[in-house]
């Protein structure tokens, strides 16, 4: 009964069930908890990968890049409002995106370039 009680069962519920059905259920919760310790094994491995990951390259990748847990209309939303934030702190600082050309010099060069 001791054993029973330890996994899970109420002292009454192991008491009405046969010894079979005993070892059957606390073989199966066994078993369950085996699985589970086994999934919080890989998530240590994957975590400690991805952390040995940031550390060599400097960066961190996306949770949608590394874990295929995400639809694809997910996806376009998440990279879509990326851009936004993105988009939107450009344009509160007046600064061009990367790549970008405002056709006109900021004053410093364009005073520098005619004292030479």
């Amino acid at each position: 009964m001791k054993l029973g009680c330890e996994e899970g069962l109420l002292p009454w519920q192991v008491e009405e069930m046969t010894w079979g059905e005993a070892a059957l259920v606390i073989t199966a919760r066994q078993e369950g908890q085996r699985r589970k310790a086994q999934r919080l094994a890989i998530i240590a491995w994957e975590q400690a990968g991805l952390t040995a990951q940031a550390a060599l390259a400097g960066r961190l990748p996306e949770v949608y890049e590394v874990f295929p847990f995400w639809t694809e209309e997910e996806l376009r939303e998440i990279r879509l409002e990326k851009y936004r934030t993105i988009m939107e702190r450009m344009a509160g600082s007046g600064q061009p995106a990367r790549g970008q050309q405002t056709g006109c010099q900021p004053e410093s060069e364009a005073g520098d370039r005619t004292n030479t």
